[in-house]
């Protein structure tokens, strides 16, 4: 019971082995596609295999006066396999695999029906467990969903239940023992097929879930968990990319070191929870003035950079730099209810790119700008 609530949670129809909704089931069937190709090539070498080794018996059920037309019947089911591997090669597989393997399979199971009357006193004996071996091969190995093996299976059983009644004489008992033997191999493949569904979606989900938690691990990593801006780390590798820009394209790039003044003193006064906040809607602020192409990040508690991206001229920075430091200066409102006067920030400014610039080294010429723009007053230096 718990297992079946656990599908339930996990958004799988009990009854069609598939996903109820939409947009997840096609992200499995993106996720599935290059096993699934896998699978029908797997499934298609069985297949021929397995018709040629038959067909090598052949001779000691039929006579020689039908060996031609058996011949015939290998030849198409084979080509008809053939032609689905082919496919599975092609861009057209993507969007309509089921539709081509159920062609393919449907084609080269009636084909081999067909030697049904080719066997003398239909020779039930020799023929019924060769049916049982393509309804497991298709319900398991062929590539076709639950849904599909099912339409294909009664396809297929119907076309063998008319053979077996209009195309010869056959007892009673063989008619009921071939229905029997027939439908217990169905049911076990269809289980078989119900189970490899599920199992299958189970596994996307795992890997799904997997590939979240990395990418939140990965996020974490290169992120500041106080106010999500990028880290060190993460600005490193943009000013690396900006350093490769810049001399490919002949820009002008800058960073801006932004460090807040008297900082310390809303920690010592209000305390460190009023002092996060008040790092957020620093962040905040600077992220409305940011341009989606730079990268504002945080490199220490209460220092942020800017990475501005095909800087015009100095002037641009210049004028940026103003604005943080005009935006920085309003009051602040933390929480609806606290309400602080702004305490401004210092900024330096390096622009680059220039011989041999390194992205830590972009960090520590606008750090050294920042720290001469505290002890000489001014209110912004070019290194």
């Amino acid at each position: 019971m718990s297992k079946i609530a656990n599908l339930e949670h996990q958004g799988i129809s009990l009854i069609l082995a598939k996903f109820r909704n939409a947009g997840l089931e096609k992200e499995f069937n993106t996720f599935n596609l290059p096993f699934l190709k896998q699978e029908v090539r797997m499934g298609v070498v069985v297949a021929c295999l397995a018709c040629v080794l038959v067909s090598l018996m052949e001779p000691l059920n039929t006579p020689s006066s039908a060996w031609a037309s058996i011949l015939i019947t290998a030849i198409v089911s084979i080509s008809s396999f053939i032609l689905v591997y082919k496919t599975t090669f092609l861009r057209v597989f993507e969007k309509y695999h089921q539709l081509i393997v159920m062609a393919g399979v449907v084609v080269g199971m009636l084909a081999i029906c067909m030697k049904i009357k080719f066997y003398p006193d239909f020779s039930i004996s020799h023929y019924l467990p060769l049916l049982m071996i393509i309804t497991i091969w298709m319900f398991s190995i062929s590539g076709l969903s639950f849904t599909c093996s099912i339409i294909c299976g009664q396809v297929f059983y119907l076309f063998v239940y008319l053979t077996f009644l209009i195309g010869g004489d056959i007892s009673r008992a063989d008619f009921v023992a071939s229905i029997y033997y027939m439908l217990v191999s169905y049911f076990l493949g269809a289980v078989l097929s119900f189970n490899k569904e599920i199992q299958s979606r189970q596994i996307f989900l795992a890997h799904k879930e997997l590939e979240q938690e990395e990418q939140r691990h990965r996020y974490k990593s290169l992120h500041d968990l106080l106010t999500q801006l990028p880290n060190r780390e993460l600005l490193e590798d943009r000013l690396q990319q900006a350093i490769s820009l810049s001399a490919r394209n002949q820009v002008k790039c800058a960073g801006l070191f932004i460090d807040l003044d008297k900082f310390k003193s809303i920690n010592d006064q209000y305390g460190h929870l009023v002092g996060d906040l008040y790092l957020k809607e620093v962040a905040s602020r600077l992220q409305d003035i940011t341009r989606d192409v730079d990268t504002l990040a945080r490199i220490g508690g209460d220092e942020f950079f800017l990475l501005m991206l095909d800087v015009k001229n100095e002037e641009t920075a210049l004028a940026l730099s103003r604005k943080i430091q005009e935006n920085l200066s309003e009051y602040f409102i933390l929480a609806d209810k606290i309400k602080l006067k702004g305490l401004g920030a210092s900024v330096g400014i390096c622009m680059f790119p220039y011989k041999n610039c390194a992205p830590h080294d972009i960090i520590n010429r606008a750090d050294k700008a920042m720290y001469h723009v505290k002890q000489l007053g001014k209110t912004h230096l070019f290194t």
